[in-house]
């Protein structure tokens, strides 16, 4: 029974950091981080923006090529991207530690790992979000927070309780193996 246990507690884990991870993923693709107001056709991301020719009352998209970007979508660019691969990344090691029969070893690394990927997504949630919310403001646009953003901040909890659950399964296997005492 209680390998059944460790069992769950483990997929329990990677289930909820795999949510995390495709939201990271999707935040990090998605054109909607930010959307202005007046025009909730009039959208924006780290790759795509799209705005409104009001002469011909027309819906224009334009990919954000990487030379005159401004540094802080690059930047968010770069940590979301480091985000997704290294919970992604995390979660193959999990997979083949498991396989290969070392998944004792990996949980509590794995399970930190996971809680650290977090750091850059609200870093670069919060960074872009305040920057390009002050260049709307200055072009007198009411620029409002699209879902990739809301989504990017709903996945940081997320990915913890995983990363947690991670931790507290290797301390469990800790404490049924005689090395950890509580």
């Amino acid at each position: 029974m209680a390998d059944l246990q460790r069992t769950y507690m483990w997929l329990y884990g990677c289930f909820v950091s795999l949510v995390a991870a495709v939201l990271y993923v999707y935040c990090t693709a998605s054109p909607y981080w930010y959307r202005i107001a007046e025009d909730p056709e009039a959208h924006g991301g780290l790759w795509y923006e799209c705005e409104r020719n009001f002469d011909v009352d027309e819906i224009s998209c334009n990919d954000i090529l990487l030379v005159g970007v401004q540094a802080y979508i690059h930047f968010a660019r770069a940590f979301m991207i480091i985000s997704s691969l290294l919970i992604l990344c995390t979660l193959w090691t999990l997979v083949v530690a498991h396989v290969v029969k070392v998944l004792s070893n990996k949980l509590k690394i794995a399970g930190i790992v996971i809680m650290t990927s977090t750091v850059p997504v609200l870093i670069a949630t919060v960074m872009y979000w305040s920057l390009k919310s002050d260049e709307m403001e200055k072009e007198h646009l009411n620029a409002e927070a699209s879902h990739a953003v809301i989504l990017g901040w709903v996945s940081i909890p997320i990915a913890l309780v995983g990363g947690a659950l991670l931790v507290v399964e290797h301390k469990r296997l800790l404490k049924q193996q005689g090395y950890l005492k509580l």
